[in-house]
């Protein structure tokens, strides 16, 4: 029986194989990169969603279409529900003609694939400033 080392030794030293192996080891860095970004790119879509409501919120207070800060609270805290968004706190105060609404949100209800442990215990507040507009007399 002979053995024929040639294509054993040709298979060995062939490198097409090489861009794979590198190409596994470096796929679960760049999954975690993409899901890093795409939980961060969704934390300042869902501020942005929620300043947009404080803002709509606070200038229908501002109007005089909303009685007071008490109601502007519940309505921001109904308009966040229709986005499925749950504050942990929510405040409306009105000083010196200006209204000031403030919201604070887990990011864990905002992120997608909950995979960092550093988002779930994060918060972000979102504070809006409106000036009244109305004059009651």
């Amino acid at each position: 029986m002979t053995c024929n080392r040639k294509p054993i030794l040709s298979f060995l030293r062939r490198e097409h194989g090489a861009a794979t192996v590198e190409t596994v080891i470096w796929l679960p860095f760049f999954i975690a990169a993409f899901g890093f970004m795409v939980d961060l790119a969704m934390i300042f879509n869902g501020q942005a969603k929620v300043l947009r409501v404080l803002q709509d919120v606070n200038r229908e207070y501002s109007v005089g279409n909303i009685a007071s800060t008490a109601d502007t609270e519940k309505q921001v805290l109904a308009e966040l529900s229709k986005m499925e968004i749950w504050p942990s706190a929510a405040s409306t105060t009105q000083v010196a003609g200006n209204i000031r609404s403030t919201v604070v949100i887990p990011t864990r209800q905002l992120t997608i694939t909950h995979f960092f442990g550093a988002f779930a215990s994060l918060e972000v507040d979102v504070t809006a400033d409106m000036t009244v507009e109305y004059f009651e007399g």
